[in-house]
């Protein structure tokens, strides 16, 4: 009920949330995990139970693609949960995290590592404690798939390895960082995609493309979750950003240094959206519907989130997100990439109204990266409509459910 009040005078969104809730498939019905599911009943619940939301996003994907997107996740989430763990010592951590990746190769056997009282989290308990499942459904895989999802664990678990007690200090050092941690799912995906055959195969090459695709969504969430991470005790942003403005992290949340840290955080969406223009020339060369949507709505939310951080003193004080009657919307209407052209063009629009006419370094830069953003997005975009046209034309064509929009408010 919360998401149709933020959205109550916005009737296309309002539609949205409708048609989302009622023609989407969320994973609900779902029996308990038990030794009596297969190994493939397994993996679905496991799945649901780790994220629901993805889980729906992988039952949009290509049935060819389905099933190792799901696998990949899942041993991702699995290393994630053995680097995760405050209370494994490092002695003990380190090793694992190198050596994870053994697990699924030529095969793969769960004896080979000792996995045992590791996880934060009762899910994450659980998933590790299966984990010879997941490496059963690995196994049954092409060997193409097995190939990319092994080369991405081994040098992911590395990665995580390098940085367990390394703090970010530079902004190179937090470009690999990103790279470890995201970066290369973007890299691992490409691989999947090119070995389905649904891709060009040169996807699987697309490296740098690639890289920049998983950065986007990486950087954007640090960026929005600064305050929450803090409060953890958790520092993402690199040192060498936040000291052109601040002396100490802990200076972005004291509303004495409020004019210094929104100017630090807008450095920060500036590095976010520094890779848009090459999200986009990665999926102009998509031509798989399914893959299109799966790869283009978290980079269309994550453009959207950074439009709303930017210059915004409600970062510095909570988690700021994105609208969920906005989120319906994005979902229900990405289906080409002049779609996604035209809410690229949106929210560009939207940074460009905020950062007005540039007076530093990092808005100069900023405007310049927008320029080219809308360059490349208006050779795809000719339908007679601006971009703020056609987002505002959603509302009065949805104008008809206005009386229903009342009927919610008054009954859910």
């Amino acid at each position: 009920m919360e998401h149709f009040k933020q959205s109550w005078n916005r009737p296309s969104e309002i539609w949205a949330l409708l048609k989302f809730k009622f023609t989407t498939k969320h994973g609900a019905d779902l029996p308990p995990l038990s030794d009596s599911l297969s190994d493939l009943e397994w993996l679905h619940v496991k799945l649901v139970q780790t994220s629901r939301s993805f889980a729906g996003v992988i039952r949009e994907m290509h049935s060819e693609l389905q099933l190792p997107i799901a696998v990949f996740y899942l041993v991702l989430r699995a290393l994630d949960s053995v680097e995760d763990d405050m209370a494994v010592p490092a002695d003990r951590k380190v090793p694992l995290l190198h050596a994870f990746y053994h697990l699924f190769e030529h095969g793969g056997s769960a004896d080979l590592l000792d996995l045992s009282n590791i996880g934060e989290k009762p899910e994450e308990v659980e998933l590790l404690d299966n984990i010879h499942r997941l490496i059963a459904v690995h196994a049954s895989l092409k060997p193409e798939y097995q190939e990319v999802i092994v080369e991405i664990c081994k040098e992911m678990g590395a990665g995580m390895a390098k940085y367990l007690d390394k703090e970010v200090e530079t902004e190179e050092e937090y470009n690999e960082y990103c790279y470890y941690v995201a970066g290369l799912v973007g890299v691992g995906l490409s691989g999947l995609f090119a070995a389905s055959g649904l891709e060009d195969p040169r996807y699987a090459d697309m490296k740098a493309l690639s890289n920049a695709c998983g950065q986007a969504l990486q950087k954007t969430n640090i960026t929005r979750d600064m305050q929450e991470d803090l409060g953890e005790g958790r520092v993402f942003w690199p040192k060498d950003i936040v000291h052109q403005y601040v002396t100490r992290m802990e200076d972005m949340v004291n509303p004495k240094h409020r004019t210094m840290a929104l100017r630090c955080l807008n450095h920060m969406v500036l590095l976010c959206v520094q890779h848009a223009p090459d999200t986009l020339s990665y999926m102009a060369g998509l031509v798989t519907p399914e893959v299109l949507r799966f790869v283009a709505i978290p980079q269309v939310m994550a453009l959207g989130t950074v439009a709303i951080l930017y210059n915004n003193p409600e970062v510095l004080e909570k988690n700021v997100k994105m609208r969920k009657g906005l989120t319906a919307r994005i979902f229900m209407s990405i289906n080409s990439f002049a779609d996604v052209c035209r809410w690229y063009l949106v929210f560009t629009r939207q940074l460009r109204d905020a950062v007005g006419s540039p007076s530093n370094e990092v808005e100069t830069r900023m405007v310049a990266v927008l320029d080219k953003v809308e360059a490349i997005c208006a050779e795809h975009v000719d339908d007679g409509f601006s971009a703020m046209d056609w987002a505002v034309a959603g509302a009065w064509a949805a104008s008809s459910v206005y009386l229903l929009q009342k009927t919610l408010h008054s009954h859910l």
